[in-house]
């Protein structure tokens, strides 16, 4: 086997929960920020569980909030989460 490993695929199909109301693309920001107290790394299943279960204990801990990026290689809950 030779060549990239082509991540993310071209070819991913289009999941129902992706065609109305359009919120592909979504962003909070115009620009990325300088700084992130908490940076996660794929907005799928995975990636949204740890950001949600995080914060819950943290805010139950009694810590101050924290500033969270999510980075995504395509648009949210795209992949395998959004077949």
């Amino acid at each position: 086997m030779s060549g990239a490993a082509g991540l993310p695929s071209q070819r991913a199909s289009a999941s129902f929960w992706h065609t109305e109301p359009k919120l592909l693309g979504h962003r909070t920001t115009q620009d990325l920020p300088q700084h992130a107290d908490i940076v996660v790394i794929g907005s799928g299943i995975s990636g949204a569980s740890v950001v949600h279960h995080l914060l819950e204990n943290l805010n139950n801990g009694g810590v101050e909030k924290k500033s969270v990026l999510v980075l995504e290689a395509r648009e949210i809950c795209w992949g395998a989460t959004g077949r």
